[in-house]
């Protein structure tokens, strides 16, 4: 079914990429290419079967996204944020989804991945406190701060690769 969507952001390129101009002169997706991700399906490929999405595997929907950004860089942006809630969604209560989804397949959710952190300085670091947080950055004397490229942690390393640890 993703082979689909492919096809149809293939046999849209010249739109979309054309899109793309105007949207880079206005700050946002054109309303023209907002429909024509719809209607290609673009958002619904991680969205549950159950609720009108095509729930493709995760590497359908990344070669989907890239190839989307090929042509249009903020849309596959978008395709690639906007388009995960949708799994994340089919994790939740199901009257969740239910409510979302009743009145419109394509209807699209956000939400925002912000940092917990607070930052805080000393004098010989800038560190960051709060859920999530493990790292500390050197401040320089022009007072800010440089990551080095591995990161000394400060709490236990909470990342799969386990670098820290």
């Amino acid at each position: 079914m993703t082979h689909s969507v492919l096809d149809k952001t293939a046999e849209l390129a010249d739109q979309l990429r054309e899109q793309a101009v105007q949207a880079e002169k206005i700050g946002k997706l054109t309303d023209d290419t907002v429909k024509l991700m719809k209607r290609a399906g673009h958002i619904r490929l991680l969205q549950p079967a159950k609720f009108g999405g095509l729930e493709v595997h995760p590497r359908e929907f990344a070669e989907t996204v890239m190839a989307l950004a090929a042509l249009d860089p903020a849309a596959g942006w978008i395709n690639g944020v906007v388009g995960v809630h949708p799994y994340q969604l089919a994790y939740a209560d199901p009257r969740v989804a239910e409510e979302i989804w009743a009145d419109d397949v394509d209807t699209w959710v956000a939400s925002p991945y912000a940092p917990r952190a607070s930052p805080s300085r000393s004098t010989a670091a800038m560190s960051s406190t709060g859920a999530g947080s493990s790292v500390r950055a050197p401040i320089t004397a022009t007072g800010s701060s440089s990551v080095p490229s591995r990161a000394t942690p400060t709490a236990r390393c909470r990342c799969l690769r386990r670098c820290c640890t």
